[in-house]
């Protein structure tokens, strides 16, 4: 053998036997085991990228507001702008935040990432009750976490990660209440429904309420029973949330009640006074079919396998011959899909909670096919993308300016800063054991019959996801913040309100705002003798025209990159009344 072979053969084996290592303490340790892997995979790296769109600054400034202002019930930002959600996640940022000091990015996406842990938690423990063993559960619970949806969901300050632990967990305790026939009340479930109507809404209750009602009715349960029960559940859900909204009202008025009308009922009706994520109808199931990758290319491989055996016993005995849970999975997947495709508002992290239960049958799948050449491929697939990619990047960062200058002028910045700050040491280090699980992986799947657990198939993907964590997303989603813009602007104006004007409705400077503290206020509202304004290129003129008569006003800074909150280069200008 030549002495890289001999080289590579080592470096294998050495991985090979971490990796059943791992697998062993997996097998007796699922919950644990699980847990560090998912630490692992989502909280380190929550605070290298900076905000670089507006959706997470938003939610990031209304925890921002309530420490300053000390009102944690209806806090107002950018001088009179009313959070759009209610309170539960920005109640969370604001508690992590008085422990860390401040608030950050890192405090601003815990929330998510600790949900994205506590429902794969969840669904290993649910899936074991129903695959005694762990390796079912555990490969289950990887299989949610890496799928690209709720991977990226776990590290974004957004309310739909929090929102869908709280709603798979109520489904999972009420499968459990309807199984033991609906005895008492499901106390659990209505803790979990609290929580989620406190995260966004009235869904929160409707959902599970709806998921549970279905099984149990092809359960052969008594309609009366789980109406009555169901009913009696949701409206003890009610009772923290309504005291919520009396005590906003007091504060917000009817501005708040209009907004809390067409945030939960005009959204769902499509009667919205402004056009929110309008999508088609199949906007749902190309965005489903693009979330679940990469194992979009599994199932693609097994659907010939899969409907030969449909053709073989039919669809209706399939149906039968499910278990209980197998048969919630089913219902639950299919009541959440078909209940988004109903609004003409559509949105990819709306469908978060059809991913555990996608994650299940994808599990059994993989686990079914582990010793046919449809998971092999699969396996060796991932294999060559976790090789190529640490080797792409070396490479890409070591040729630096000579391919730049073969890219679209667009692509420049986030490809200088990727060459400039993608292979850090600790980055370096991800990207060496992403190659070896790559190498380790491709090992594994040459073997005629794979192991029990599909380490396989799981193993290069996470180590991807690690590896772009670490390296590749925080020098490119840097390259796109406006923090840099904030600093600027934070060194020209140290103290006092920086106003902004934005023609386009319902936008704002959401990630500068919170870099500068919540100084920005809205020029429209309270027309100032004299002060700064932020403004995008493109509506400069706008604002002349409106406003030149009564304003003279001096450009003090322009930023040649596109704001990402605004996607127009920002201005600063120093205006006064004439």
């Amino acid at each position: 053998m030549r002495p890289n072979q001999i080289a590579m053969t080592h470096i294998t084996s050495f991985t090979l036997s971490i990796c059943r290592t791992l697998r062993g303490a997996a097998m007796r340790h699922p919950v644990a085991t699980c847990t560090l892997v998912l630490a692992l995979l989502f909280i380190p790296w929550l605070g290298l990228t900076p905000f670089n769109t507006k959706g997470e600054p938003r939610e990031a400034i209304v925890a921002l507001s309530m420490l300053k202002s000390g009102n944690w019930i209806l806090p107002v930002s950018l001088g009179e702008d009313i959070p759009y959600k209610p309170p539960f996640l920005a109640w969370c940022i604001a508690v992590f935040s008085l422990i860390g000091g401040e608030v950050t990015e890192f405090t601003s996406r815990l929330p998510s990432a600790l949900a994205a842990i506590g429902l794969c938690i969840a669904t290993l423990s649910m899936v074991r009750r129903a695959h005694p063993g762990g390796a079912c559960a555990l490969t289950t619970a990887l299989v949610l976490a890496t799928s690209i949806e709720v991977w990226r969901a776990a590290s974004a300050c957004r309310v739909d990660m929090v929102l869908t632990f709280f709603i798979v967990e109520a489904c999972y305790l009420l499968y459990l209440y309807v199984e033991r026939g609906c005895r008492n009340l499901p106390w659990g479930a209505i803790g979990c429904m609290t929580c989620a109507v406190l995260t966004k809404g009235p869904v929160g209750i409707i959902l599970p309420s709806l998921v549970a009602g279905i099984f149990g009715l092809l359960r052969g349960r008594k309609l009366t029973l789980l109406l009555g029960r169901l009913s009696a559940a949701a409206a003890l859900s009610l009772i923290v949330p309504a005291m919520w909204y009396v005590a906003a009202y007091h504060q917000g008025g009817e501005p708040f009640l209009n907004l809390a009308m067409e945030e939960n009922f005009g959204r769902f009706l499509g009667k919205m006074s402004y056009d929110s994520h309008v999508k088609p109808l199949w906007y749902n199931f190309a965005t489903i079919t693009s979330s679940l990758l990469p194992y979009t290319i599994f199932l693609l491989f097994s659907a010939p396998a899969a409907i030969k055996a449909l053709r073989r016993t039919g669809l209706r005995e399939r149906l039968r011959a499910l278990t209980p849970w197998q048969l919630y999975s089913v219902v639950a997947a299919v009541t959440v899909f078909v209940f988004y495709c109903i609004p003409k508002s559509k949105r990819s992290v709306y469908l978060l909670p059809v991913y555990p239960f996608a994650a299940y049958f994808i599990t059994l799948l993989l686990i079914k096919l582990r010793d046919r050449w449809e998971a092999r491929l699969f396996a060796r697939i991932m294999a060559t993308v976790a090789i190529v990619f640490p080797v792409a990047l070396w490479s890409f960062t070591a040729l630096g300016w000579r391919v730049m200058r073969l890219l679209p002028h667009k692509a420049v910045a986030s490809a200088t800063a990727i060459a400039d700050g993608s292979v850090t040491p600790i980055a370096f280090v991800w990207l060496a054991l992403c190659l070896l699980a790559g190498a380790a992986a491709w090992h594994l799947s040459r073997r005629r019959r794979a192991s029990r657990f599909p380490m396989a198939a799981l193993l290069p993907v996470a180590a991807i996801l690690l590896a772009l964590s670490a390296s590749l997303l925080p020098p490119m989603l840097t390259s796109k913040s406006d923090r840099q813009v904030a600093a600027e602007v934070a060194r020209i104006v140290p103290e006092g309100p920086v106003y902004q004007f934005i023609s386009a409705p319902m936008l704002r400077f959401y990630t500068a705002n919170f870099y500068l503290g919540d100084r920005i206020w809205l020029f429209e509202t309270h027309m100032p003798e004299r002060g700064w304004l932020i403004i995008g290129e493109n509506d400069i003129d706008l604002w002349r025209e409106k406003y030149g008569a009564d304003y003279r006003a001096n450009t003090v800074a322009i930023w040649d990159k596109p704001g990402c909150d605004t996607s127009s280069s920002p201005m600063l200008l120093r205006f006064s009344r004439r």
